[in-house]
């Protein structure tokens, strides 16, 4: 038999009665949250069991804002390096400075030299072209 899923197993998912309703976040919460964020992207279990007490969060919730809002900052930036990329400016960018200064620096790091890199190879290879005219 041909299963039409990569794998046969079956998720063992709450019906939809059995689940908690989807939350819904006030001002406060989201404010705190942001700053948070904004302080550092990932959040140690003490800081995580603080804050859920604070916010009368639970820590599940605080863990799930923290990863859902950790994708939507990389396909922010993932968004903008390539809106950077098709502009290619003729010298070599270093976008988001107020990322470089926060402590997990990694992948803003790693998306600006191969942005860097590539904006070089670019401009190497327009000079050849530009040289053979």
């Amino acid at each position: 038999m041909i299963s039409a899923r990569k794998h046969d197993y079956k998720r063992n998912r709450k019906s939809v009665s059995e689940r908690k309703p989807r939350q819904a976040y006030s001002a406060r919460q989201l404010d705190r949250l942001e700053s948070e964020f904004q302080n550092d992207k990932y959040l140690s279990v003490n800081k995580r069991i603080q804050l859920s007490q604070t916010l009368n969060l639970t820590e599940t919730q605080i863990k799930t804002w923290f990863q859902n809002r950790r994708t939507k900052w990389k396909k922010q930036l993932t968004s903008s390096i390539r809106q950077m990329c098709k502009e290619v400016p003729s010298t070599p960018v270093v976008p988001f400075p107020a990322l470089l200064s926060q402590p997990n620096t990694s992948l803003a790091t790693s998306l600006i030299s191969s942005l860097n890199t590539s904006v070089s190879r670019q401009e190497e290879s327009s000079s050849v072209i530009d040289n053979h005219e």
